[in-house]
Order: C-alpha cells, then sequence, then structure tokens
C-alpha cells in the first residue's frame, strides 16, 4: 500500500482531494466480472449519493468510478472533515451490500448507456472498439450489454466479494492539511487494508501488434457513411519514441486536414491524433465520407503518408517552432489546486514517483533533431517495427480487399494476443 501526501503552498485554500484506487486481481477474469462491477460502481453511487445529499450541499464531494484494474474513490471541496468522511466511504465500500431498492433502476440505466452506444457516430464507434483491441481488460459495450441484460443482485454481491478478496490499493491526499492529519487518516486507511489480502498492481496490458501485417476489423454501424481509423502503435514507449511520436503527429495533423479534407473533400470527419493507449504511444489517422467507400479512404491515407516522407522537407521551416509549441504545452503551469492535484495524481498512476517525466519529456524534445523524426516517419511509413490497425465501417459498400490480418472475433483476437 502507498499513500502520496502533499501540502499546498501555492493556492492556499481551506481545500483539498484524495483519491483511493483500488487494483483488484479479479479484474483478470473478463468481461462478465468487469460488467458486474460496473453495474456494483453505479449501484454504490446510487445510494451513497443519498446518505450523503447534505455532504454535497456542505461542499464536500465524492465520486467512485471503474477503471481497467479496479476502480478508484475520489473525494474533493472543502477541506474540514474531508479525510474523515473519505474514511467513511471508504467503510462503506464493504458495509453496502443490499442494493434491491434501487437495482432495477441502476440497472437499466446501465444498460440504456452500454446500448446507446451502437447508436454513436461510425468514427465514434470505430475508437471505441480500437481501444478494446488495444487494451486487455477493456471490452466492447455491445458485449457488455448483453451481461448487463441478466446481472442478478446475487451477481454483483459476488463480484463485490472477489473484488475485494486480493488488491493493491494506492492513494494521494494534496490540499490544505497538516502531516499529522495525513499520518492519522493513513493509519486508518492501513487498518482497512489490513482486513484484506494484498495483491500487485495489475498489469494493463496492450496488445502487441507490432510483428505481425496490419491487422483489420470490420465494426458493423447503422449509419450509412463510410469510415476509417488507421492506427500505428510505435517501437516502443521509451521517452524518445513517446517525443518522436507527438511531434510526428503534431507536424502531419494540419496538412493531412488541409489535403483530404479542404482540398479532395474526402468527407466532412477528417483528422489525425496521438494516442496512446497505458502509455505505449500510437498515432490514428480518421475519415468518414458520405461519397467513398472505405477501401478509397485507406488508400487515400497511405498515400498521403507515402508523399509526406517523400517531401518532409518541405516541413523544416517550422520544425523550431513546433517543438517550442509542444515544449510550452508540456510545462504549462497548474491554474487551480484541483488541476495540481489531478496533475499528481496521474503521475503517480503513471509510474512516474518523482514528478518529473515532464521535464525529461521536454528536454527529450528539445535534443530530438529533423533528421531523426524524419527516420521515424520513414519508419511508419514501411512498418519498420511499427504495428497498424485498420478498423473500418463499409457503410453501403462493398468489404475492404486489402491484404491484411482480418479479425472476426474479439474475444479470440484477445486471448490470442501476447500483451506488452
Amino acid at each position: 500500500m502507498d499513500i502520496w501526501y502533499g501540502q499546498d503552498d501555492k493556492f492556499k485554500q481551506p481545500k483539498g482531494d484524495c483519491f483511493l484506487t483500488f487494483d483488484c486481481q479479479a479484474v483478470n477474469e473478463g468481461i462478465q466480472l468487469t460488467t458486474a462491477k460496473r453495474l456494483w460502481v453505479a449501484l454504490l453511487n446510487e445510494k451513497l449519493n443519498q446518505k450523503y445529499y447534505q455532504a454535497n450541499l456542505a461542499g464536500m464531494h465524492f465520486h467512485f468510478y471503474p477503471h481497467q484494474g479496479g476502480f478508484s474513490l475520489q473525494t474533493n471541496g472543502f477541506s474540514a472533515n474531508q479525510l474523515e468522511f473519505c474514511t467513511n466511504l471508504l467503510t462503506q465500500i464493504v458495509a453496502n451490500k443490499d442494493f434491491s431498492s434501487s437495482f432495477s433502476q441502476v440497472k437499466a440505466k446501465q444498460y440504456q448507456g452500454l446500448s446507446n452506444a451502437l447508436l454513436n457516430k461510425p468514427i465514434n464507434r470505430l475508437f471505441s472498439k480500437l481501444s478494446v483491441l488495444m487494451q486487455q481488460q477493456n471490452h466492447a459495450p455491445s458485449e457488455m450489454s448483453h451481461i448487463m441484460q441478466n446481472l442478478t443482485p446475487d451477481d454483483i454481491g459476488v463480484a463485490k466479494e472477489k473484488l475485494l478478496s486480493q488488491f493493491y490499493l494506492e492513494g494521494l491526499m494534496y490540499g490544505d492539511w497538516s502531516a499529522e492529519e495525513a499520518y492519522k487518516v493513513s493509519a486508518d486507511i492501513k487498518k482497512f487494508r489490513m482486513m484484506h489480502n494484498t495483491c500487485d498492481k495489475v498489469h494493463r496490458g496492450v496488445a502487441d501488434i507490432r510483428h505481425s501485417k496490419a491487422i483489420s476489423y470490420q465494426v458493423e454501424c447503422q449509419h450509412k457513411d463510410p469510415a476509417v481509423v488507421i492506427y500505428f502503435q510505435a517501437p516502443d514507449a521509451s521517452l524518445k519514441n513517446v517525443a518522436l511520436t507527438i511531434l510526428a503527429e503534431q507536424l502531419i495533423a494540419t496538412p493531412f486536414f488541409n489535403q483530404l479534407r479542404t482540398e479532395q473533400q474526402l468527407g466532412y470527419l477528417v483528422g489525425s491524433g496521438y494516442i496512446p493507449y497505458n502509455q505505449h504511444p500510437g498515432i490514428g489517422f480518421y475519415i468518414q465520407s458520405p461519397h467513398h467507400p472505405a477501401e478509397y479512404l485507406i488508400e487515400a491515407i497511405h498515400l498521403f503518408l507515402q508523399q509526406t516522407i517523400e517531401n518532409i522537407n518541405q516541413f523544416k521551416h517550422v520544425w523550431d517552432a513546433l517543438k517550442k509549441g509542444v515544449m510550452k504545452q508540456l510545462m504549462e503551469k497548474d491554474t487551480n489546486l484541483s488541476m495540481k492535484s489531478q496533475r499528481l495524481w496521474m503521475a503517480i498512476g503513471n509510474q512516474d514517483k518523482t514528478f518529473t517525466y515532464s521535464a525529461q519529456m521536454t528536454q527529450t524534445i528539445l535534443d530530438i533533431d529533423f533528421s531523426q523524426l524524419k527516420a521515424y516517419l520513414i519508419a511508419l511509413v514501411s512498418r519498420q517495427g511499427f504495428g497498424e490497425a485498420i478498423l473500418y465501417s463499409s457503410g453501403q459498400h462493398a468489404s475492404i480487399s486489402y491484404k491484411t490480418e482480418v479479425i472476426t472475433d474479439i474475444q479470440r483476437f484477445k486471448s490470442s494476443s501476447q500483451y506488452l
């Protein structure tokens, strides 16, 4: 168990933020438990919102939420009595067992939320499926909705017991609290922790698609417009590769939009983005078009990338300004207490225990020259060390004939994948 503490000396407000995250070994059981966990957390939120309605009015807020490794609790607001409030909520996680009064209503709401994902725009559905394919503990909303429909109160009780039977606990208290107050609450949390078995942090696996030919998956969509997402997985998650991936995306984002959206008018949704999965870097390109089939859009993206490396030197004049812009974003100052708390908590979650990642990344970007970026993009286009995933919805057009390793069953793909 690791509990971090920091006393705010900058914003000087009578406020604070507390975070507690549970990494539960049971999440590795798969989609049944993940779905039951989602419903249990929603039931817990519903019940505790009623119980602590007055605390909310008094300026103390809380939120339970599920994540890939288990679930988390966050409290924020006025610092007076908040630490006690947080430990009370902790005991409520275990104490609350009867959800019968709100079960049907909360379950229906969760089922509706999962089912509504099917109505999303094609691009949103493609990115949702990409996230499921790439992350070991992520599951498709369409499959979770079927399980959600059949869950019973007994299933929730079983899932809760499994989740709490073995977990790793980590937390952060940051704000207007003394070290003495923090140590007292840490002792209470430790007592709670000692009542349960411990385990290591849950590994957030990312599917390794670097050593196969491009993979493809066709997503069923009720919308008639074809859409495509092409995702390139970087060779590794080193600081240098993260920096190169960010810089590469920033460099080609504007010309990609200008050429394919403005000049070629391929569709009304055209763009790119830096997309890390569990800190492993990657770049995504997307197009949704009312005029062209998916295969045409795939070829257009590949052709743009090929032409970019052939004419890469035309971007040399913007290189220094581009680097400065990215470094400025990385070194942005916190503007309020919550923003700083969230940044520190994210750093802890990302194993940045010295809180120096941004400074290291800034220096790495400073050290990269244009020839290194050029070599990176050439390797991406020729797939040297990169993985490629193509997700598409064909609308009213035919499937693609592009030569890929075709995925027909997501669960089979996930069970047979190697994970980074």
